[in-house]
């Protein structure tokens, strides 16, 4: 088995190095990958150490949560408190790189399915993170127009919410409504920061107007990360996990039924 993964290796290694190279396969077979194919003792043994490392790191308990979390719309606390770490994270990042001479109005978003599991009460460790955010996404700062800001308000009410933080609104039957951002009535003529995870400013889950983006600046923060440290920070603190607990969106489609 081991010969075998060299040898595909190999095989990947020289056809990237080649140059207008074009090929087919002549045949084939199918190898099923079940219990009846023996584990290597070379293959354990070689990989043994870094997948002992790599459990102990995964089970190190980070923090304490007193009571389930979970991702949902319109709100839920387990999106809401990852918003407002991106959110506080975000404006740190535009003050320390010295992007703007003056501050701005600004928001974070992110998609309530990009969560992917809750965050379970008792004690967190760093395989519950990686659960809730397996992906490599890293935090991105999108400025917008007002009036293009407008706009995403007015997808994430067609969609009934995602995770926000830095702003509310009210979802109706006509769009988005009332909506503020640092306590603020939205103003077309503004500029705005908008954080959010790099699939959304690309386009994911059909967050399309990102494209009208002024400028996007890739961080190399990884949301996870962040996550990791905010919970470690509050530990160090002797704090457990909180958020504010305040509707950030809210559907009046439900209560007029």
């Amino acid at each position: 088995m081991f010969r075998l993964y060299t040898s595909l290796l190999l095989l990947l290694l020289a056809v990237s190095c080649r140059q207008n190279y074009s090929h087919s396969i002549s045949s084939h077979e199918l190898i099923a990958i079940d219990t009846t194919i023996l584990d290597d003792t070379a293959v354990n043994t070689f990989i043994a150490p870094y997948r002992d490392t790599l459990e102990q790191k995964m089970h190190r308990i980070i923090g304490f949560n007193q009571k389930t979390m979970s991702s949902d719309r319109p709100n839920s606390p387990l999106s809401s408190m990852v918003a407002d770490i991106m959110l506080a994270e975000g404006r740190k990042f535009i003050d320390s790189a010295d992007i703007d001479a003056e501050p701005r109005p600004s928001l974070a978003i992110v998609n309530v399915r990009g969560l992917r599991t809750s965050l379970n009460a008792g004690d967190i460790s760093i395989r519950d993170v990686f659960e809730i955010m397996p992906f490599e996404n890293v935090l991105t700062a999108v400025l917008m127009k007002g009036e293009d800001v407008d706009s995403l308000f007015r997808h994430i009410a067609t969609i009934g919410g995602d995770g926000l933080a830095g702003a509310s609104f009210t979802i109706t039957r006509r769009g988005a409504k009332n909506i503020m951002i640092d306590d603020q009535p939205l103003d077309s003529d503004q500029m705005y920061h908008v954080f959010v995870p790099d699939y959304l400013a690309d386009g994911g889950d059909s967050y399309f107007v990102f494209g009208k983006a002024v400028e996007k600046i890739y961080t190399r923060l990884k949301l996870r990360d962040l996550i990791i440290q905010h919970i470690e920070k509050l530990t160090k603190q002797g704090k457990q996990i909180t958020f504010d607990g305040q509707a950030r969106i809210v559907d009046a489609r439900k209560a007029a039924k």
